[in-house]
């Protein structure tokens, strides 16, 4: 299977943008488990074309921009995993905590997981033009209840503009007990 998922679980892809990563779940994935949520249904549009209509019509992703409801829908979805690519490090610090109060809510199933990758520095660092890195321990408290099960594929970001703070990029995992 695709990165250990069967075509059974049901995954929410929380900032699927134009599924560029999405179409591969979705063609991989049974018919109705695949949920994806973008800010704008613009980028949602943009990747329907790109699954293509005969593919959207046989395996009827749920897709929809992100909204208080579609949250809830996505939380009642009961996913097996909720994946967040390339997003944590794009999100303004104001905007953060309701960030990872979306991801815990949709992380609802009794052993579903979360997989989301991030920037990871000793403390919040701002880098590029819109990029943030933050503190790992700062994503544990904020994902409260989940219990934190580990880094995947960490390494060292070589980013001149961070102002020589190290910066780490890494696939974090949370788990709903």
């Amino acid at each position: 299977g695709i990165a250990g998922f069967r075509p059974s679980d049901r995954v929410v892809d929380y900032g699927c943008g134009s599924l560029r990563l999405g179409v591969h779940l979705i063609e991989y994935l049974d018919h109705g488990n695949y949920m994806g949520l973008d800010v704008t249904r613009d980028f949602i549009d943009i990747g329907i074309d790109l699954v293509g209509r005969d593919t959207v019509r046989e395996k009827a992703p749920h897709l929809d921009a992100i909204t208080p409801t579609s949250i809830a829908t996505a939380a009642a979805f009961e996913a097996d995993c909720v994946i967040s690519n390339s997003v944590s490090f794009h999100v303004h610090p104001d905007e953060l905590q309701a960030y990872c109060s979306n991801l815990g809510r949709m992380t609802a199933k009794p052993g579903s997981i979360l997989l989301f990758n991030a920037k990871l520095s000793d403390a919040p660092t701002r880098y590029a033009a819109r990029g943030w890195a933050r503190p790992l321990d700062d994503f544990k408290e904020w994902l409260k209840p989940l219990t934190f099960v580990g880094t995947h594929i960490r390494r060292e970001l070589q980013d001149d503009r961070a102002k020589n703070a190290p910066i780490d990029s890494a696939i974090l995992e949370f788990r709903r007990d």
